[in-house]
């Protein structure tokens, strides 16, 4: 049930009751209505934040490997190492990803001199990003710098 179905079911039963209610008690219903709208409200917040790290709904949890080339996915790791570019100064990271190395690729175009300065070995991180593959080995390539977000700091 949305938060609009749910709104117009609480309120038409207010309706209902406030006919045989007293003074104090419409006020406690309607603040009672109020209450439990704002924690439906904080819920679908918190939950969307968490739930997603940063996806949107259009990404997918999957095996690297097993996803093809140009799907979008997400996971949570740990900075192993990261390295800038001899050319381009672009950013690679390793993560570890349930004790598998996964290589993250971030253009310059994508923040990654910015990202550089944030990230550290040992960084927590949540990743969305697409599966991309350079001579010959998958990696995730990030588009901006908002498919990436700190968990928590070593």
């Amino acid at each position: 049930m949305g938060v609009n179905n749910l709104k117009k079911f609480l309120i038409s039963r207010l309706k209902i009751y406030t006919i045989y209610m007293e003074k104090e008690e419409k006020i406690i219903a309607i603040l009672l209505v109020m209450i439990i709208l704002s924690l439906g409200i904080a819920y679908a917040m918190i939950y969307t934040d968490s739930n997603m790290a940063l996806n949107d709904g259009r990404y997918q949890l999957v095996c690297l490997y097993e996803s093809e080339l140009s799907d979008k996915i997400y996971f949570e790791g740990i900075i192993m190492d990261k390295r800038i570019t001899r050319t381009g100064n672009h950013l690679i990271l390793n993560v570890d990803y349930n004790s598998n190395d996964i290589e993250i690729f971030i253009p310059n175009n994508a923040g990654a001199i910015n990202l550089e300065e944030k990230l550290n070995k040992g960084n927590k991180i949540y990743i969305n990003g697409i599966v991309n593959e350079f001579r010959g080995r998958r990696q995730i390539k990030i588009q901006n710098e908002q498919e990436i977000r700190i968990k928590s700091s070593r």
